[in-house]
């Protein structure tokens, strides 16, 4: 685990990513973790967490143009209710993105993924949102 300092520079960091992405009139539509890369120093090999690169971009359109749809469920732990495949009916907008941010926020504040609070990455059966009661993740967090 990072010290303290990199974890609180690394969420601001990723923040101001997006707002600089989202005021030149752009959405990101895939902020995840797996969407967060970190460079190790030629000197010593140490990661630099709080000098984080977004990556991801293949989803991303501006606003007003039409979102991106695909079948990943597991990608929905991502997304704000409203954008839920394959049902999602409205279009993605800041909001949508800002809450992606708050999963990967909270995160970096557990330093566990999404799918391990709810864990679905240790089982080979498939995610299904349906299924999620929520219960895994409040029963981590307040433990």
């Amino acid at each position: 685990m990072p010290p303290l300092e990199a974890r609180i520079q690394l969420p601001f960091s990723l923040t101001m990513a997006l707002a600089k992405f989202h005021s030149i009139g752009w959405l990101h539509q895939g902020i995840q973790s797996r969407n967060v890369c970190f460079i190790a120093s030629a000197v010593g090999g140490a990661i630099a967490y709080s000098k984080p690169f977004l990556l991801g971009f293949s989803r991303s359109r501006g606003v007003g143009d039409d979102s991106f749809t695909d079948d990943d469920l597991l990608i929905n732990l991502y997304r704000h209710p409203e954008r839920w495949e394959p049902q999602a009916k409205n279009r993605q907008t800041a909001i949508h993105d800002i809450y992606s941010l708050g999963i990967v926020l909270l995160e970096i504040g557990l330093w566990k993924t999404a799918t391990e609070l709810l864990g679905t990455g240790k089982s080979s059966k498939p995610f299904n949102i349906d299924e999620w009661d929520g219960a895994s993740v409040h029963a981590e967090v307040a433990s």
